[in-house]
């Protein structure tokens, strides 16, 4: 005669397996994807951090960019301004001193034009680095999705056929008890 219950105690492990991979899948979906999320925010937030930073940075440089033109206009002012009175070597020695003065201004000026179109430079790729983490951000909840809901639809069916098998595998095994 064909064992019955052998053939539901088989069924009862494929359902047992459905149980436990629901749940892990639930697990997997509640643990990881929200983990990479948490740590790319924080990552974000760095970014968006230093950003700020290199816009204020930007913003100062470019208040002393204008200062070091001004004192340009100035010193090229003072040498129009030099009068006709003074002698050669008085206008020479004023002339070598405002021309001292002017390239030291225009070197800081080179200077701070440079590190101004680095900061540009930061900030755009700051600005890149933040939406390509926005993207991995809205993908790691695509992964939540995908697993939560399939993981909860498979632990509760699994369970519930599980339930099922046994309760019918038991009475399988109390009427063959009973026949002898």
């Amino acid at each position: 005669m064909l064992d019955l219950s052998n053939v539901f105690s088989g069924i009862d492990n494929i359902y047992k397996f459905l149980t436990i991979s629901g749940l892990i899948m639930f697990c997997t979906a509640m643990i990881y994807p929200l983990q990479k999320e948490q740590i790319l925010k924080l990552e974000k937030n760095k970014c968006e951090e230093q950003d700020k930073l290199l816009l204020k940075e930007q913003e100062n440089l470019t208040e002393k960019v204008l200062k070091l033109i001004e004192e340009g206009t100035f010193i090229e002012n003072s040498l129009k301004e030099l009068s006709n009175n003074d002698s050669i070597r008085n206008k020479s020695i004023k002339i070598d001193s405002l021309q001292d003065i002017f390239n030291k201004k225009y070197l800081k000026m080179i200077d701070k034009e440079l590190i101004l179109s680095k900061k540009e430079i930061n900030i755009e790729y700051n600005k890149k680095k933040i939406t390509i983490l926005e993207n991995d951000i809205s993908s790691y909840q695509i992964y939540v999705n995908l697993l939560k809901f399939p993981g909860i639809i498979s632990f509760i069916l699994g369970l519930i056929f599980w339930i099922r098998s046994t309760r019918i595998s038991e009475k399988l095994k109390k009427k063959e008890l009973d026949n002898y």
